[in-house]
């Protein structure tokens, strides 16, 4: 209910202003858009898919696609065998903090960085007893000071860290000259309730 709150109701509200204003017509449309892509994240996250977060992923690897495509930057996917470990205990809403985890890195590609390629590598890495998944969003943009994170300005790398602390994972941010690296990795296994609560 918060994400359709603070996604789709937002945009919403913004789609009837500026069809109010009646001037703005190109932008109606792009505020639809955001709104029906906001929309459709929501329902997706809410799909049963059995632990398998690569379901998702593979929904969400589409919209990013779409997200990059008018800005002429490529996506670059990789998913080594076999993927992400099967969650028996994901629920939707660990579902939908990952994959706003996975748009904020996208949105900073395109409106902060300048890049022109964004590279998603996703994989299962082996410690002595147990799995757990690791996904990572590279871009070649300019980057940014890591040390400028705590900034007013700088809202959505906390709030990607915060979703990371509900669900159990771990964010990691590099940045340099070269681009920027998020990775996150996620737990063993995910909490039943927020983890950071």
């Amino acid at each position: 209910m918060r994400d359709l709150h603070d996604g789709l109701g937002g945009q919403l509200v913004s789609i009837v202003a500026l069809s109010e204003r009646n001037t703005e017509g190109g932008r109606i449309g792009e505020a639809a858009r955001a709104a029906l892509k906001d929309l459709r994240l929501v329902i997706d996250s809410m799909d049963d898919i059995g632990g398998d977060l690569m379901l998702a992923l593979g929904s969400w690897r589409d919209r990013a696609a779409a997200q990059l495509r008018p800005h002429d930057i490529a996506l670059d996917w990789r998913a080594a065998p076999p993927g992400l470990p099967v969650y028996p205990e994901l629920r939707p809403w660990h579902v939908i903090q990952i994959i706003r985890i996975l748009d904020e890195a996208v949105t900073n590609a395109v409106k902060h960085a300048g890049a022109k390629h964004v590279a998603v590598s996703i994989e299962t890495q082996k410690d002595i007893d147990a799995e757990h998944g690791c996904i990572t969003v590279t871009d070649d943009g300019k980057g940014f000071s890591i040390a400028g994170e705590y900034r007013p300005a700088s809202r959505g790398l906390r709030n990607m860290r915060n979703r990371a602390a509900r669900c159990g994972a771990a964010l990691e941010l590099s940045s340099g000259a070269g681009g920027t690296t998020v990775r996150l990795q996620l737990p063993r296994r995910f909490p039943e309730g927020d983890a950071a609560g």
